[in-house]
């Protein structure tokens, strides 16, 4: 591989860690104005992300192995992660008008 196709690889891979802690900050204060109280919120985004990762390893990793082309599997996968973030911003603000009095 070379060494500018790796280094896109690792700029991926880093963008793709702060999109992360940037959705848990988002859904944590989100959760955080439903529940009241942000212990309850910590506790779920951060079940729900292991959830996800242990989720994801099981149904995904052996298929993804077999694939000819692991790097457009993880694009794909990124980009399907990234729709379902952009989603759930828009289905947490539909959930707060939901539920204001």
């Amino acid at each position: 591989m070379k060494p500018s196709v790796k280094l896109v690889l690792f700029v991926c891979f880093f963008l793709s860690g702060v999109a992360g802690l940037i959705y848990q900050v988002a859904w944590t204060k989100a959760l955080g104005l439903v529940f009241g109280h942000t212990a309850y919120a910590i506790a779920i985004v951060l079940a729900t992300f292991m959830g996800g990762l242990a989720a994801g390893s099981a149904l995904l990793g052996r298929w993804a192995e077999r694939w000819p082309k692991p790097i457009a599997v993880y694009g794909w996968i990124e980009l399907c992660i990234g729709v379902a973030g952009a989603f759930s911003v828009v289905i947490s603000a539909a959930g707060r008008v939901a539920l204001l009095p």
